[in-house]
Parts: structure tokens; C-alpha cells; sequence
């Protein structure tokens, strides 16, 4: 829930930065926003499945 808030807050500040017409905080927010997103990607390869739901709730 934390972290749906500092994103929603982030994207509101981006939006109110690009309707001022302040590039520069724009572009610092849309930095920042990024580095958040990307430190939050999980890319380990991970064990293919049999895919069913069945399974999923089984083990």
C-alpha cells in the first residue's frame, strides 16, 4: 500500500511539473521514476511449470 501511495504521489507530481511546463523537474521525476522501476524487476529465469491451476494450489 506504501508503495501504490510514492507512486501515485510521483506520478502526480510528474503530471503537475509537465503541466507548469518545468522540463527540468520533469525530467528528474521521470529519472527518478525509472530507477524505481528498475531496481523493483525481479529477471532470475525461474523453472517452467506444468502451468495448471490445479498444480499451483496442490503443492
Amino acid at each position: 500500500m506504501i508503495l501504490e501511495l510514492h507512486e501515485s504521489n510521483a506520478h502526480h507530481a510528474l503530471v503537475d511539473a509537465l503541466r507548469k511546463g518545468d522540463g527540468e523537474n520533469a525530467e528528474e521525476l521521470m529519472k527518478g521514476h525509472l530507477v524505481d522501476l528498475l531496481s523493483q524487476l525481479d529477471l532470475r529465469e525461474r523453472p517452467v511449470g506444468s502451468g495448471s491451476l490445479r498444480d499451483a494450489f496442490v503443492k
